[in-house]
């Protein structure tokens, strides 16, 4: 679950998933003889974060919160990190967020929106 962006708190989600991506160098792989070599990089997070439905109110809170940031690829998410056991803040660029406008008698809701953040 995602806490923060830019030190913001953030209404819950409807589910977040943690990707643990280990990365290799380019050089990386087999030799003719089939062994492996591998230089690892350092490990690299990516966020796939889903909201309810949220009122318009609710969505500007998550919106403004990341539009906030300085430079728009680098957002600090504080969220709770599987690999650590424990809540981790790290540097994440977004991807386009995917979201929907419904209109439920005179109210106005935000459907599902589903960001992906991707560390730097």
């Amino acid at each position: 679950m995602i806490h923060e962006i830019n030190s913001v708190p953030v209404a819950s989600q409807k589910s977040c998933v943690v990707e643990i991506n280990t990365l290799s160098t380019e050089d990386s792989g087999r030799d003719l003889a089939g062994t492996m070599h591998n230089t690892f990089l350092p490990i690299k997070y990516k966020l796939i974060v889903k909201w309810p439905a949220q009122t318009l109110a609710d969505r500007a809170t998550i919106v403004a919160a990341i539009v906030s940031a300085a430079n728009p690829s680098a957002i600090s998410i504080k969220f709770d990190d599987p690999a650590a056991g424990t809540t981790s803040t790290k540097t994440f660029m977004m991807g386009t967020p995917m979201t929907q406008e419904l209109v439920l008698g005179n109210e106005a809701y935000w459907n599902e929106m589903e960001i992906h953040f991707i560390e730097n």
